[in-house]
């Protein structure tokens, strides 16, 4: 929908250089995709068992937190992009750069499709699948809504925050009624870390003196600051 609603307020010239940011944000939906295939599978066969809530928490924790890592190490090599050629010609074309201001957005809004997806299980468990066609209709509804209202006031960079607020918006609702089914006691402050690195890195991108120690800090912090003693412990089994 984003790209119909670009040319028709904004023309063709930004949906080409919408699309040229958005296919390098797209790393993200390919992280999750990938994941799901092999996730999906999984919860199905697992779902019934009687430590599955701990597996599911444990597991949403591990993929986000790696998935977030992935995503900010791309956001901090954008601004190098640019300079990179290889004979006179550039990873992507010069006219198309002013599109790499989506890709951070592009990311989040894939890591928040992350989410959804690791709260399908509840959703299935309880036969409740009828409501996934209402989730999507709502992140669907959203990102129309919010096209057209932020277009005009950010141009591109505004179709891009419809696209990360539309699966916000689906990952909370499917949150709530997933609770409402069955209470899981996931490790939230997990989910919620690498957005704040993630915001510091987007807010300071270009200074590596700020950015290189974050990255740097971030798995230190993570292990040791954010996830529990049983999530650290199955780190430690899978490396082994």
């Amino acid at each position: 929908a984003d790209r119909f609603i670009l040319k028709y307020m904004m023309g063709d010239s930004a949906v080409g250089i919408y699309s040229a940011g958005y296919k390098l944000g797209i790393l993200g939906l390919l992280i999750v995709m990938g994941f799901s295939m092999g996730w999906t599978p999984y919860f199905l066969k697992h779902n019934k068992d009687h430590n599955a809530s701990l597996e599911f928490s444990t597991i949403a924790t591990l993929f986000l937190g790696l998935h977030g890592f992935i995503g900010i190490i791309i956001t901090c090599i954008l601004p190098v992009i640019t300079d990179i050629s290889l004979f006179g010609y550039t990873i992507i074309g010069s006219k198309f750069f002013g599109g790499l201001s989506v890709v951070p957005l592009i990311l989040i809004a894939y890591y928040f499709f992350g989410m959804y997806v690791l709260l399908l299980p509840r959703i299935y468990h309880y036969q409740s699948t009828g409501m996934i066609p209402y989730f999507k209709l709502i992140g669907a509804l959203t990102n129309v809504i919010l096209n057209f209202l932020l277009i005009p006031i950010f141009g591109i960079v505004g179709s891009a925050f419809a696209t990360l607020i539309s699966f916000f918006i689906m990952s909370c609702y499917i949150f709530y009624i997933g609770n409402r089914l069955e209470y899981i006691q996931y490790n939230l402050k997990a989910w919620i870390f690498p957005l704040v690195i993630w915001d510091i890195v987007i807010l300071f991108n270009g200074d590596w003196l700020i950015t290189l120690p974050l990255i740097l800090l971030y798995p230190v912090i993570w292990y040791r600051c954010i996830i529990n003693e049983y999530e650290q412990s199955k780190i430690l089994q899978i490396l082994k």
